[in-house]
């Protein structure tokens, strides 16, 4: 069903039929409407990754699932269902517009996730009370709500009330049930809901702070993640190293020895990891220094051949001019019913001369500007060859410094796991001389029979460790060497582009010019 309804919207007559021959590549497909199916359950749509806009509408769908993947939806309509709960919808931070119209939906919930929701419609569902409303006070884009329909509503009593009472709360709510909200009704609302507005805010205030710190944090991560360097600016690379190691855990079962061993081993590696991070902050600078010279230089080269090429399209234009005129002249005295063979004759013989003349500007016009384009073209693939070459070096001379700090962690963890093993021993050995291996923790107990044991523990504790630096360290290099060849070949895409767009250009202003040309003999039969 997914594939002939694709079919069916994207495609007609022999487009269509063309369609059928080959496969659907279903990351192009951006809207779907999957409307009047008598649809019980959203399936397969996880294959299209890449879409926008989706209607569900006029379905017998009595739950929304399947499709927290559609990551990208901008617009999503499930109106003329039976859905009974608003749910799954968390992912789908990108939505601006959801409709929920004529359900059977009985309270506002898990919607607060949303937070480039712009239009919220859930009209003529079962709504009977007020819960829900405050939430929607997260949704800070929301302009435009439609409760229309619903119970709380209905009842003429409370209409007004409840209006100014959603107007009060949602600040930024701009419309509600399709009717402007006026300022008088806010501040009304804000008048007669004074306690309810303070309580709702009290309520809020811990998790409006937790929100925002997840915010700075995910900002951080994102500003971080383009220097290369993220979960590397705290004590994230430590603690990840001791997270899931249950050896490491049975050691630290000795106490304070080993737990002042592991804070120095924390500092340790803390002071590397920042030197990584403080590097590659200054790197990222470099680098974006250099991509802004080199879009500088390019945006200059571009500039001044399109001053080139204007230049030689005027003196084109302006030769054409007296062309134009002479033709036209010429064309009407030919349509002259009193003129004279010889001098039609001559006529024909001067237009033929004044055409090919024309023809010859327009061709060489083209060779100009194709010669310049392409001249641009091989400049700016030199440019941006030339440009790989630095991003590559900034970026090696990066990666190799923090490669030489990753050979110090490892050091490090060896020094440390050999210390360890020092104390654990130590500790092992104290517990038998005394008699005491009863106080000690009975994940420890095989290390009195066999001491190699403790090597063992060592041994997988200290490769966990390694593993982590080791993957931390590729991350870092693969996410440095995948964005300088990202970087480099969307520029060469875009170039492309350019180029290619500019070739249509020109070859489209000169059939047009041609066509000028060859209609001055329609436009003379016209004005005769």
């Amino acid at each position: 069903m997914l594939e002939r309804l694709i079919l069916e919207q994207g495609y007609k007559g022999e487009a269509g039929r063309l369609a059928r021959l080959e496969s659907i590549d279903y990351e192009k497909i951006t809207v779907l409407r999957i409307e009047f199916q008598n649809l019980l359950k959203i399936n397969h749509l996880f294959v299209l990754t890449n879409l926008k806009e989706l209607s569900l509408k006029f379905n017998k769908l009595d739950k929304i699932e399947n499709i927290e993947m559609l990551t990208k939806l901008v617009s999503l309509d499930l109106s003329f269902n039976f859905i009974e709960k608003i749910d799954n919808l968390n992912t789908l931070t990108n939505l601006e517009t959801l409709s929920l119209y004529n359900n059977q939906i009985e309270s506002l919930e898990n919607l607060d996730m949303l937070e480039n929701l712009l239009i919220l419609s859930v009209g003529n569902n079962r709504i009977n009370a007020l819960d829900g409303i405050a939430r929607l006070r997260f949704l800070k884009k929301l302009r435009a709500l439609n409760l229309e329909g619903n119970p709380i509503t209905v009842d003429t009593d409370r209409v007004a009330l409840f209006r100014i009472y959603v107007s009060a709360v949602l600040p930024d709510l701009k419309y509600y049930n399709y009717v402007y909200i006026s300022k008088e009704e806010r501040q009304k609302g804000l008048e007669v809901f004074k306690d309810e507005i303070a309580q709702i805010e009290e309520d809020q205030s811990e998790e409006i702070k937790e929100r925002l710190r997840v915010e700075q944090v995910l900002a951080d991560q994102i500003r971080l993640s383009s220097c290369f360097v993220e979960f590397l600016n705290e004590h994230q690379l430590f603690e990840s190293m001791f997270l899931s190691d249950e050896n490491g855990k049975i050691l630290r079962l000795i106490g304070d020895e080993a737990e002042e061993l592991i804070n120095d081993y924390k500092k340790e590696i803390f002071e590397l990891t920042q030197q990584i991070y403080t590097t590659g902050l200054q790197k990222h600078e470099s680098r974006l220094q250099e991509i802004e010279l080199f879009q500088q230089k390019v945006n200059a080269t571009k500039k001044k051949t399109q001053k080139e090429g204007i230049e030689i399209v005027e003196k084109f234009l302006e030769s054409t001019k007296v062309i134009f005129d002479e033709v036209k002249v010429i064309l009407s005295q030919l349509n002259n019913d009193d003129v004279s063979v010889d001098d039609e004759n001559g006529a024909i013989n001067e237009y033929d001369t004044i055409r090919s003349s024309f023809h010859f500007l327009a061709d060489k016009l083209w060779h100009n500007l194709m010669a310049s384009e392409m001249k641009l073209f091989e400049c700016i693939e030199t440019a941006i060859s030339d440009f790989k070459q630095v991003v590559d070096a900034l970026l090696n001379e990066f990666i190799e410094y923090a490669q030489a700090i990753f050979v110090q962690m490892r050091n490090a963890e060896i020094n440390f796991s050999g210390a360890l093993h020092e104390t654990v021993a130590r500790y092992i050995t104290m517990k038998a001389v005394v008699s005491e291996e009863d106080t000690v923790a009975a994940e420890l107990q095989e290390c009195f029979e066999d001491k190699s044991n403790i090597g063992k523990f060592i041994l997988a504790s200290r490769e966990h460790h390694i593993l982590v630096i080791d993957t931390r360290e590729e991350r870092l290099i693969t996410r440095g060497r995948s964005w300088a060849n990202e970087l480099i070949a969307k520029m060469q895409s875009d170039e492309i582009d350019r180029n290619r767009a500019k070739i249509v250009e020109i070859n489209s202003f000169l059939e047009k010019q041609r066509e000028r040309f060859e209609n001055l003999q329609g436009e003379a039969e016209k004005t005769n």
